[in-house]
């Protein structure tokens, strides 16, 4: 299936406005939790970057004490996710 912006931002309203049914299009979905929500946004926004053949990187970190993140000059910007177990 091929994702619009108009499902990304139907998705984000969601999240944002806290509730966890989304209605696009005359369909209506409700997850489960907010954590599928979270997927749901993710996979849609790596089918856009992929679609517009924007590249992107992802980084998985794990330490106990401290964390300390070097990222090269050369990327702009860095999105990053934390889980805690």
């Amino acid at each position: 299936m091929a994702y619009t912006h108009t499902h990304l931002d139907a998705l984000q309203e969601a999240l944002a406005s806290g509730t966890l049914t989304v209605t696009f299009e005359g369909r209506s979905m409700t997850y489960r939790s907010v954590q599928e929500l979270q997927r749901a946004i993710s996979v849609v926004q790596n089918s856009l970057n992929q679609q517009s053949g924007k590249r992107v990187r992802q980084y998985q970190l794990s330490g106990s004490k401290g964390l300390y993140l070097r990222v090269p000059s050369s990327h702009r910007s860095v999105s990053l996710r934390f889980r805690h177990r």
